[in-house]
């Protein structure tokens, strides 16, 4: 690996994933860190492929660090890989979503950043080049909006952005400010009024993902946050509503 201060040096990393390792399912073994492999799809925040031994099992994992991310929070859609792993330890995997195992989590005592530890997919590839694998997915994400659907009626769950109607007109009003100069030439991106209405009570809330990975456990849990419905409330306490409706196990 490079010598960037992104990454955590191999001792600090081996202690780390010892820690993750043991608490995740009580492995008391040994850990050496065999190989660290640059992810090619890090983009937002420093990611590695980490190949270690513990014990007498070698395991590959998905190694992701706060450190030199961006720091933005791309106008309340980004949550950072803190946000992102508490979507794993308390959406995905309460639900059995089928996704990457989650190890755990580690603060580095010397920088304070954050790791997200997932279980590395060998055999995965990007889906786009399996477009006949596309329906599969699109089953999986309406199984997982049902079900996320259905466990919010009964519980909030306080963490999770609210993604409510001022939510949505900010990029809308956003968008139309940033196409002006461009409007001369693309008349079609004409400036439209946005007014930010409460969707009827009877439509639900969702949890809703914001895009698909570009890699094994890349990018989509730090996205994820609830599409608000009728009265529901977020973890401020003011009522929330959005500018469309989310309809059971629909994208």
């Amino acid at each position: 690996m490079s010598g960037s201060s992104v990454f955590p040096t191999l001792s600090a990393l081996t202690a780390g994933l010892a820690l993750v390792l043991k608490a995740d399912s009580a492995r008391n073994g040994p850990v050496a860190v065999l190989g660290r492999e640059p992810n090619p799809y890090a983009s937002s925040y420093a990611s590695e492929i980490v190949t270690c031994r513990c014990g007498a099992e070698e395991l590959r994992l998905y190694c992701k660090y706060s450190a030199g991310g961006h720091g933005d929070t791309g106008y309340g859609l980004w949550g950072g890989v803190g946000y992102e792993a508490e979507v794993y330890r308390q959406v995905l995997s309460p639900a059995g979503a089928v996704t990457p195992r989650f190890y755990g989590t580690h603060t580095d005592a010397a920088t304070g950043e954050t790791w997200l530890v997932l279980q590395y997919l060998v055999e995965s590839e990007r889906i786009h080049r399996y477009p006949e694998s596309l329906p599969q997915a699109a089953r999986w994400l309406g199984l997982f909006h049902a079900g996320q659907e259905e466990q919010l009626t009964n519980s909030i769950v306080p963490f999770l952005r609210v993604y409510d109607a001022a939510f949505y007109s900010g990029w809308a009003r956003r968008t139309a400010l940033f196409a002006r100069p461009l409007q001369a030439r693309f008349p079609w991106l004409g400036i439209h009024r946005v007014a930010a209405r409460p969707a009827p009570a009877r439509h639900p809330r969702g949890v809703l993902p914001g895009e698909h990975p570009p890699a094994p456990g890349e990018g989509l849990p730090d996205r994820l946050g609830i599409r608000g419905g009728g009265r529901g409330r977020d973890r401020s306490g003011e009522s929330d509503g959005a500018l469309a409706s989310c309809g059971r196990g629909l994208l």
